[in-house]
């Protein structure tokens, strides 16, 4: 990958992480808070994989 194409996917993981942190704040049903913070463990993940693949 280039640097453009992984800076700009760690930007795009990024937005849509701080969208979801957002989102958690704001959730009173325990089952939605759980699929929010799966979903930010997903984008967590993918963030680190582009990282380490920028790194190799």
């Amino acid at each position: 990958m280039e640097y453009l194409e992984i800076r700009n996917k760690v930007e795009e993981l990024n937005r849509q992480i701080g969208e979801l942190e957002r989102q958690k704040r704001h959730v009173t049903n325990i089952n939605e808070e759980i699929k929010l913070t799966n979903k930010l463990a997903k984008l967590y993940l993918q963030k680190e994989c582009v990282l380490n693949s920028a790194r190799q």
